[in-house]
């Protein structure tokens, strides 16, 4: 039988960015610097915490938003990494809605940011994951992605060069 268990072998730097208890972790790192290949190890550490809503101390499913300049460059850039990184959990993959299902109840889901704000609204996220956030417009972050998290005290891992 093959086994499902993944090791995922870090830089040392990389290690210590995802080891932080920072709940906001902002990366200017250069291109080629290995931004991606955080998020899954940074995914799996979110997904061993138990979010609350702050309002009502109800237990929430983890609901982790990434966030590219374009939903093709978002799936270009990590759908396959994505599928690969979080096979040993994966429950559900749903290709039309690019949204992944763990087996914990937890999803994951693409965006792209280049669309009218108001679409990208939801009800709270647990983990908001920019992905070359110096080509977004800050003010979607302000005004949409940051407030999804307000409910839960999300963390936000912002990725760029």
């Amino acid at each position: 039988m093959k086994s499902r268990e993944r090791i995922i072998k870090l830089p040392p730097i990389h290690y210590d960015i995802l080891m932080s208890e920072a709940k906001y972790k902002v990366l200017a790192i250069g291109r080629r610097g290995g931004k991606t290949n955080l998020i899954v190890p940074a995914t799996y550490k979110h997904l061993s915490k138990q979010f609350y809503n702050v309002r009502t101390g109800q237990p929430l499913r983890h609901q982790i938003g990434y966030y590219s300049p374009t939903l093709k460059q978002g799936i270009d850039n990590f759908w396959d990494r994505a599928l690969e990184g979080f096979d040993p959990i994966l429950a559900h993959v749903d290709k039309v809605y690019r949204k992944l299902t763990f087996t914990n109840g937890g999803v994951f889901q693409f965006f792209g940011t280049d669309v009218s704000p108001r679409t990208l609204r939801g009800s709270y996220r647990t983990l908001v994951i920019r992905d070359e956030a110096a080509f977004q417009d800050d003010e979607v972050c302000r005004s949409v992605l940051m407030p999804m998290l307000a409910d839960t005290q999300g963390e936000l891992l912002d990725l760029s060069s």
